[in-house]
């Protein structure tokens, strides 16, 4: 896989809108440029109707998009926010999307379905006629996206779930947005989300700080997020005390059940990315799961309040409601929670 600069160019005034969470992208703004750096690719956006002015070795991209196919279900949320539900003309799959106007795109012909990963079906992303392709890493070189690049269809990389700051990966809606011109609605959107954040965390000091773990066992394997992770981070910021605090770095570490019993046994409450939708049901998961105080005193809690469940769609993007969340769950306050509740 051939890795370059990524860089974007197209007329601004003077200025810096470097972002302050995530560390995946770049922003310099320059008299007539503005660079956006991501990984080692290059790209180079100017205005349509305008004469190319890219550097050799960019790739150009005339903006704003109007055509674009999008691989991951957590880029969608920004196009509906941003007013671009149009510009979607291919996704991946269906199957774990519960947003409305996909659906019906869909029903419509208006949306072609491309498959997933490095099974991705070229002749349906030609037929879909993109004028890019927003895709994540691990596709990065799916065999598919070689061949569009090929056929010069820029493919550009949106990392947004690889930030370990809570407000990281909303901070890459302002990257998506300069694709579409729409750069200082997405600056206004984050700006919303940032400050509701930090008005929460302060609300989240001089509580009693309740002992916590997440997830559950996976074919004998327990992941458990390191402190650096974006959901233990999260965990700090609602006053919570991370069972698994001095797993350092980010990511996750594998555990087995019996380690993670020993540890996490007594602590106060247990947050699930499951689902599930009651502790009978996780009982049918594993019995020892019985074992855990949290289980048995009922506080367990999980991300499946909403039926039509859009966790994994939307709350990257949205730390503020994922912290509301945890403070309603963790210390009672007085807010109705958009994803995780109390199994019952």
């Amino acid at each position: 896989m051939i890795r370059t600069v990524l860089a974007v160019f197209f007329c601004v005034g003077l200025g810096s809108t470097q972002p302050r969470f995530a560390h995946g992208f770049q922003m310099q703004k320059e008299d007539f440029l503005n660079r956006l750096q991501v990984g080692e690719q290059t790209f180079c956006l100017y205005e349509r109707e305008s004469p190319n002015p890219c550097p050799v070795g960019t790739i150009a991209v005339q903006i704003p998009l109007y055509r674009v196919a999008t691989l991951s279900t957590t880029h969608l949320p920004w196009f509906e926010e941003l007013g671009l539900t149009n510009r979607v003309v291919a996704i991946s799959e269906p199957g774990h999307i519960s947003r409305e106007w996909v659906q019906e795109g869909l029903r419509k012909g208006l949306i072609r379905q491309v498959g997933m990963d490095t099974a991705l079906n070229i002749e349906k992303l030609i037929q879909a006629r993109p004028e890019a392709i927003f895709n994540y890493q691990p596709v990065e070189s799916a065999p598919a996206l070689e061949q569009a690049r090929k056929l010069g269809i820029p493919v550009i990389p949106i990392n947004e779930y690889l930030e370990s700051d809570p407000l990281g990966p909303a901070e890459w809606m302002i990257f998506l947005a300069a694709f579409f011109g729409k750069e200082p609605e997405a600056q206004s959107r984050f700006d919303m989300i940032r400050d509701r954040y930090q008005r929460l965390r302060k609300d989240a000091q001089g509580h009693t700080r309740p002992r916590v773990f997440f997830n559950a066992a996976w074919q004998g394997t327990w992941y458990v997020p390191r402190n650096g992770s974006f959901m233990a981070r999260l965990l700090e910021d609602a006053g919570g005390e991370y069972v698994f605090s001095d797993q350092k770095g980010t990511g996750s570490v594998a555990l087995s059940f019996e380690d993670v019993l020993a540890r996490a046994g007594a602590a106060d409450a247990w947050i699930l990315s499951s689902t599930v939708r009651s502790r009978i049901e996780l009982l049918g998961q594993d019995p020892r799961y019985r074992l855990f105080d949290a289980f048995r005193k009922g506080r367990v809690y999980a991300n499946t309040f909403r039926k039509n469940n859009d966790y994994f769609e939307r709350a990257l993007g949205r730390p503020d409601l994922i912290l509301s969340d945890f403070l309603t769950i963790l210390h009672g306050a007085e807010a109705q929670t958009e994803w995780y509740w109390q199994l019952p």
